[in-house]
């Protein structure tokens, strides 16, 4: 059940999904990062998301490092021997800790609330429901999304019906995929999913950055950025066709909110697909240590955010933002 299934080339039914060779190659071009791009359509790229998506229900890490890079913080230990959970559509659990001291990390989902435990440098447990997330979202320890984490792993059906755009990037030998779209707060935003130039292999990614862009004052400027280093290969079955193949999993990962000017360094070993997961392992837990959990939600007056103290325990919360 934990082993690694062999490295294996995706194997694809090419006469259903024709128009996708470049993306269903066996072996990389000689040439990788040479030569000038062909173009490509939209379509191409959205059908290659949409399959290896369609091959994955689930995720499951049992070696999970976490590095955070955050303003004002010196020095954040690494955390270690963590494991990581995605499952389709919402349910997703990250815990994470050190070998001294214990848990030190805990974020969830499923499909009413979202949670998040962290215990430096004060044990702080938050928690809201997916409808008051865009509310309150700012009033995090770390701004972290689990849909972007799922989106990160290759797991998000990306909307056929959208309009979407091909640019080429001969420079980085790269081509981007762009839509426009709205995110949960109803903004308009632009995704951007980069793919490396040529077919690849090995622990080379084929999705090398999703993007979020937003507008300020009428400039587009970067706010999320998942960019993903490596990957390995898992062997699946096809569900259309029944035939065996394998899906790119990614196994380092870079979460990035440049505004913020917060890092993630997600090193993800001992990766397994669609496993079969205890529904306990996805609900909010009633304490974690000492921690009772917080609703954000009822820390807000007249629609506005009530601010809280980052780091703070329950207890220590403000019934209103202080003043910046």
């Amino acid at each position: 059940m934990r082993r690694i299934a062999p490295r294996l080339a995706i194997l694809i039914a090419l006469g259903m999904f024709a128009g996708c060779s470049w993306l269903d190659k066996v072996r990389p071009d000689p040439k990788v990062g040479t030569g000038v791009l062909k173009v490509k359509q939209p379509d191409e790229f959205v059908t290659y998301l949409n399959r290896q998506s369609g091959y994955i229900s689930s995720v499951r890490y049992d070696d999970v490092g976490l590095k955070a890079t955050i303003p004002d913080q010196a020095w954040i230990p690494a955390l270690r021997n963590g494991v990581m959970v995605a499952q389709k559509p919402k349910n997703f659990r990250m815990q994470a800790g050190l070998a001294i001291g214990g848990d030190q990390l805990d974020i969830g989902s499923n499909a009413q609330e979202f949670w998040m435990y962290v215990k430096q440098p004060k044990p702080t447990y938050l928690f809201c429901t997916h409808a008051d997330f865009p509310k309150v979202q700012n009033d995090l320890p770390v701004p972290f999304e689990p849909d972007w984490v799922l989106q990160a792993l290759g797991m998000s059906t990306y909307d056929t019906s959208k309009k979407y755009e091909v640019e080429i990037n001969e420079k980085a030998h790269v081509y981007y995929l762009k839509t426009d779209d709205t995110n949960a707060a109803g903004l308009k935003i632009m995704r951007v999913t980069e793919f490396a130039g040529d077919a690849t292999d090995g622990t080379q990614p084929q999705v090398r950055r999703h993007l979020i862009r937003t507008q300020a004052n009428g400039v587009w400027q970067t706010t999320m950025i998942a960019e993903i280093h490596k990957v390995t290969s898992l062997d699946v079955v096809d569900p259309q066709t029944g035939l065996r193949t394998a899906v790119q999993v990614p196994t380092d990962v870079t979460l990035e909110w440049p505004l913020q000017k917060v890092k993630l360094a997600l090193s993800l070993g001992k990766p397994q697909l669609n496993t079969r997961e205890e529904v306990a392992l996805f609900s909010k837990p009633p304490t974690i240590g000492n921690a009772n959990p917080v609703n954000l939600a009822d820390y807000r007056s007249n629609g506005s955010p009530s601010g809280l103290i980052r780091g703070s325990t329950p207890g220590d919360l403000p019934l209103e933002r202080k003043r910046r």
